[in-house]
């Protein structure tokens, strides 16, 4: 499948809700057996890309309780993170469109650990098991779980915790008969998302790391002090960038920048899934007792929320061969003219229906090989009104079979003998089988 352009308005969730906990997962093993700790909280967004439904805003929230002191040469175990997650109904849509009944995978945060003897940086893995996606379609949670690393601090002095990257892998959607759906791009079955912030604060937690004695907090000197205008995590420091005042914050809800803003036109959520199918078959003439081989292809832009699309529909000139009376072999060539665009529905069960309108035109009708009619302008009357669905389900990653009847318009502009042509092609109980194959 060829997926253009800007990509699908789903606010997907998945991402969001397997990152919840991965640095706090880290973190809470430093708060593991200390007596001081306080609740710390980290709201980031990021632009994932998605096979399919392409580059979308994900918003990660972080909490947990942090020790406020860490002392010097203890050594922390590694720590079980237990998370619930939810993903969003728009989420669970996208999946279930293309036949997904359960969900898993895996996710690793970057996580930077600033100390006295320099930066610790370190990748915090979490998984969660297969889940059942729910059809018909709502929110629903996954059990993210992780371990964090062993730390230990050799010296005195401040500590910081920043969150600086996100990255899903090993992400599996699969069927009713537990196979992995394959995604364009991943031939192999799971697949990957890269993952780009595009806000600005990663700070998640300061601490200080004292020696037994513990460190004064009243010593004007200290950099923790909360009471220091200089010091960047004051939150009444104007140029503190979490200040909910800033207009630059990405948290602000009135930030024209903000990308998880529903107002905001650059938002990739707003644009919808373009999908590109190449088509074949072929068209019964009932009045002309023959069939008219049928190519071409079709752009669609589907809006995932609605479950609707709109298509631009190309049909390659072709020719038929007839039997009028049952005994005149009879040769036309055959061009089409839409009117319009394509529109249609594709629900979550997988029934497609689409409606277009289009000309008929025959520049050329033989007999015996023989020219009787036809020409630039021979054409029908009115435009043909064509409805098709999907036969079965009808998938967006591969295609499916579409079929349909229609009536066919009398002709005009044909010569001399455009009301014999038009007797023998007009009428209804005309029918179109086609297949549409997503193009890879």
């Amino acid at each position: 499948m060829r997926v253009r352009g800007k990509r699908a308005r789903i606010r997907t969730a998945l991402a969001a809700a397997t990152a919840t906990g991965l640095a706090a997962g880290m973190l809470s093993a430093l708060g593991a057996g200390t007596a001081s700790a306080e609740p710390a909280s980290l709201k980031q967004e990021y632009s994932c890309t998605f096979p399919l439904i392409g580059g979308q805003p994900i918003t990660i929230e972080i909490q947990a309780e942090l020790p406020t002191e860490v002392k010097v040469g203890e050594r922390l175990p590694a720590f079980e993170i237990n998370t619930t997650a939810t993903v969003l109904k728009a989420a669970a849509d996208g999946m279930v469109l293309v036949g997904g009944k359960t969900l898993e995978g895996k996710a690793t945060a970057s996580v930077t650990v600033g100390t006295p003897d320099g930066d610790i940086d370190a990748k915090v893995p979490n998984s969660f098991d297969a889940t059942e996606i729910p059809n018909p379609t709502a929110d629903f949670d996954l059990d993210v779980r992780g371990n964090a690393p062993s730390l230990q601090f050799n010296k005195v002095g401040q500590g910081t915790i920043d969150v600086t990257g996100l990255h899903l892998h090993d992400l599996e959607v699969k069927d009713a008969n537990g196979e992995t759906i394959v995604f364009p791009g991943f031939p192999d079955g799971p697949f990957e998302s890269d993952c780009e912030m595009t806000s600005s604060d990663t700070l998640l937690h300061s601490f200080t790391i004292t020696d037994d004695g513990g460190s004064d907090p009243s010593d004007p000197s200290d950099p923790s002090d909360p009471s220091d205008p200089s010091d960047p995590s004051d939150p009444s420091d104007p140029s503190d960038p979490s200040d909910p005042s800033d207009p630059s914050d990405p948290s602000d809800p009135s930030d024209p920048s903000d990308p998880s803003d529903p107002d905001d036109p650059t938002d990739p959520g707003n644009q919808p899934v373009e999908i590109d199918f190449d088509l074949s078959g072929t068209s019964n003439i009932k009045a002309a007792n023959g069939d008219v081989p049928l190519s071409g292809g079709i752009e669609a832009e589907y809006d995932l929320a609605n479950g609707t699309f709109d298509a631009d529909l190309t049909l390659d000139p072709t020719k038929g061969e007839f039997t009028i009376l049952g005994i005149l072999p009879t040769t036309a060539t055959v061009e089409f003219d839409q009117v319009g665009r394509t529109s249609g529905t594709l629900n979550t069960a997988g029934d497609l229906k689409t409606r277009s309108e289009m000309y008929v035109k025959l520049p050329s009708v033989s007999v015996f090989g023989l020219p009787i009619g036809g020409g630039e302008e021979c054409k029908t009357t009115s435009a043909t009104e064509i409805k098709l669905a999907s036969e079965g389900r009808f998938d967006p990653l591969n295609g499916g079979k579409i079929s349909g009847t229609y009536t066919l318009p009398g002709l005009q502009d044909c010569g001399g003998l455009t009301g014999i042509i038009s007797a023998f092609t007009a009428g209804d109980g005309n029918t179109i089988d086609m297949d549409l194959t997503t193009r890879k």
